[in-house]
C-alpha cells in the first residue's frame, strides 16, 4: 500500500503512530525522540516535533519520503545545518499534522495537502484543525436539532405497570 498518507493511530505515541510503524532511525532525542524516520508498509516517512519540545503537549509533522538516503543527511548533520536540510527535506510534501500529549499520546490529525512546509506546518495545521471541529460542531448541533425530541424523551421515566 503505497501512500503519501501517514496511518496515525489515537493513543500512539507520535514516533511510533500505529503498533505496525517501524523505527528506522531517530536523528534528535531529547528526553524523546524528536526528529527521525519511520516505516510503514515499506513507505518512509519523517517526523519532527513541530512544537512542545519538552511540554506535556506538543504537535507533531510527517512526510513521506522516497528513500533513506534523503533523509540519512539529517543524521550526519551538525547543529547548523541540521533545520535547513530538514526543511529541504519536507519542503512542498503531503504533510500530516497531529496533536499529542504526554498522557494521551496522539489525539487528533490533519492531511495538509501541498505545498506544505517545514515552516507553515503549526499554523496550517491548527487552522485546518480548527476548521475540522467547527465541522462536527456544526454536523453535532444539526443533528440535536433534527432529533430534538429524543432529548425530551430522555428524560422520560417508565414507572412499573400495575398487574391485572
Amino acid at each position: 500500500m503505497m501512500s503519501d498518507h501517514i496511518q496515525l493511530e489515537k493513543g500512539q505515541a507520535p514516533w511510533s503512530p500505529t503498533s505496525e510503524t517501524n523505527t528506522v532511525s531517530t536523528f534528535h532525542f531529547f528526553t524523546i525522540p524528536l526528529v527521525g524516520l519511520i516505516e510503514q508498509h515499506e513507505c518512509l516517512y519523517v517526523y519532527w516535533c513541530v512544537v512542545g519540545h519538552s511540554g506535556p503537549e506538543n504537535a507533531w509533522a510527517y512526510a513521506r519520503i522516497d528513500k533513506a538516503e534523503d533523509a540519512e543527511e539529517l543524521g550526519q548533520s551538525d547543529r547548523a545545518t541540521f533545520t535547513e536540510r530538514l526543511r529541504r527535506l519536507v519542503a512542498g510534501r503531503v504533510c500530516t499534522f497531529a496533536l499529542a500529549s504526554d498522557d494521551s499520546g496522539i489525539t487528533e490529525w490533519v492531511t495538509l495537502d501541498p505545498p506544505a512546509s517545514f515552516d507553515d506546518a503549526y499554523n496550517r495545521g491548527m487552522s485546518e484543525l480548527s476548521q475540522k471541529i467547527e465541522e462536527v460542531m456544526a454536523e453535532m448541533e444539526s443533528i440535536q436539532e433534527q432529533f430534538g425530541s429524543l432529548r425530551a424523551a430522555s428524560t422520560f421515566s417508565l414507572a412499573p405497570s400495575s398487574v391485572l
